[in-house]
């Protein structure tokens, strides 16, 4: 009845940009709670612990209980260096040997986020109409969208097993 909670309604998209970052996962521990929002049916405060296939272990958070409207956050850290996303804008980037600047990247603003907003339709800006506009052109021009369904289902699968994981109160292996 409420449309998905906080993975499925807003977490899906950070789940899809970073296993498309980090790679394929191969197992995840979650938990997940209702905590700051009465009479819904879903979680609004999730976390996982992520298995990559490569041996990288990365966490998770997604909460609807933060306000008003904070940014969502990615942090990589490697052996060879560490980037931050920050709404899906690159804000900081560095190497280990340090030869490599990336620092211009960070100054490559496609859109301000420095407004914070409890508008949903802020925050989102036009990835979705992007999207919708690729699977009207790819239908016209008769080609796979960029965003076909086999990539669709990579954070689907992440997070029905962050549910399962949760329920069980073990660790689902993808």
């Amino acid at each position: 009845m409420d449309g998905g909670g906080a993975l499925l309604n807003q977490g899906i998209h950070t789940v899809d940009l970073l296993q498309y970052l980090m790679g394929s996962v191969t197992s995840v521990h979650a938990h997940t709670r209702t905590i700051g929002h009465e009479h819904i049916d879903v979680e609004d405060i999730a976390t996982a612990v992520l298995t990559y296939a490569d041996g990288g272990i990365g966490t998770l958070f997604a909460t609807t209980c933060a306000y008003p409207g904070l940014q969502t956050r990615i942090e990589i850290f490697g052996q060879q260096g560490s980037a931050i996303l920050e709404n899906n804008e690159l804000v900081y980037v560095a190497s280990r040997d340090g030869e490599s600047d990336w620092s211009h990247l960070a100054e490559q603003r496609v859109v301000n986020w420095n407004k914070k907003t409890a508008n949903p339709e802020d925050a989102v800006g036009t990835a979705h109409r992007l999207q919708l506009q690729d699977l009207i052109d790819a239908i016209d021009q008769d080609r796979e969208p960029i965003v076909n369904g086999e990539e669709g289902a990579k954070p689907l699968q992440i997070i029905l097993s962050a549910y399962a994981s949760a329920s069980k109160g073990l660790p689902i292996y993808l």
